[in-house]
């Protein structure tokens, strides 16, 4: 249970990191002129920071939270930027699946490690 919790830990950091990092970059001029919409990249990794959040605090609404965000972005990438993508062939265009399975995969592994929330400690769940 400890290298769970660990390594969801390691992974909130991460996620902090990452979301934090992109959200400072948009205060430099070249790169708000670069990005195509700014409010959905900063929606993007304000998530990254909450879902980071979440880990760090070994909640189970980080990985709901994680799971409305990609349904989102998905829903993002073809109506704010126009399915914009990799135009893969074959075998390589499942190259895009790749991450969000691993990441369902992580986030299987560490669900034991992962307190429930207040809702679901009470009784309150339906």
């Amino acid at each position: 249970m400890k290298t769970r919790k660990a390594l969801a830990r390691i992974a909130g950091s991460l996620y902090i990191l990452l979301g934090a990092v992109n959200l400072l970059g948009l205060l430099v001029p070249e790169v708000r002129e670069q990005v195509i919409n700014i409010g959905a990249t900063v929606f993007r990794y304000c998530g990254f920071v909450a879902v980071g959040i979440g880990l760090l605090s070994l909640r189970k609404w980080s990985a709901y939270l994680w799971g409305v965000l990609m349904v989102i972005n998905g829903v993002l990438a073809y109506t704010v930027y126009g399915g914009q993508t990799l135009n893969l062939s074959g075998a390589l265009s499942m190259l895009p699946w790749v991450g969000p399975i691993l990441i369902v995969a992580f986030f299987y592994y560490i669900w034991p490690a992962l307190k429930p929330s207040y809702a679901e400690v009470n009784g309150n769940v339906a």
